[in-house]
């Protein structure tokens, strides 16, 4: 018996079906460019995360794309986040971007890497509204080559995040 090109549909269509439900679907997803992949103390990248469940558990990533020739294992940011209400919360986060031994974390292909980080995992937000998220470079020299842009992603906490 001779199978026809239409009994082989259904077996070409299931690597694409599995393609696209494999896809994360975020709440919020922001990527913010850096001009010339050259991050100064001046350009702070600033998200604005609106809120409308406060009984929900939330995982918020930050993806930060990186030359693989940046010549530092991590990047030193100033973190601001303004609450709706107006409060200002600050603190001096360290991004790692590779491991002990030089090793870049996440994925590289070509000039660039990508590392997700699970930045603030199984949150859970007190205020409806938007949340002004800030970040300003605040390693040692003011012009930091090799950052070329950070990118916010927010879903619904389900069980332990990925990291």
């Amino acid at each position: 018996m001779m199978l026809t090109k239409n009994k082989w549909l259904p077996f070409m269509l299931l690597p694409l079906l599995a393609l696209f439900t494999s896809c994360q679907d975020y709440l919020y997803e922001e990527e913010q460019a850096i001009p010339e992949a050259i991050w100064t103390y001046a350009d702070a990248l600033q998200f604005t995360l609106p809120v409308s469940d406060t009984t929900q558990v939330y995982n918020l990533y930050l993806e930060i794309k990186h030359k693989q020739d940046y010549e530092f294992e991590n990047v030193y940011s100033l973190l601001k986040v303004k609450m709706p209400d107006g409060e200002l919360n600050e603190r001096q986060v360290s991004l790692e971007l590779a491991s002990p031994k030089g090793k870049w974390e996440g994925e590289c292909q070509g000039e660039f890497c990508q590392r997700r980080l699970i930045f603030m995992p199984n949150i859970k937000f007190n205020q409806l509204g938007n949340y002004k998220i800030e970040f300003q470079q605040y390693s040692r020299q003011d012009s930091l080559p090799g950052i070329a842009s950070l990118k916010l992603l927010l879903e619904t906490a389900k069980a332990a995040p990925e990291s």
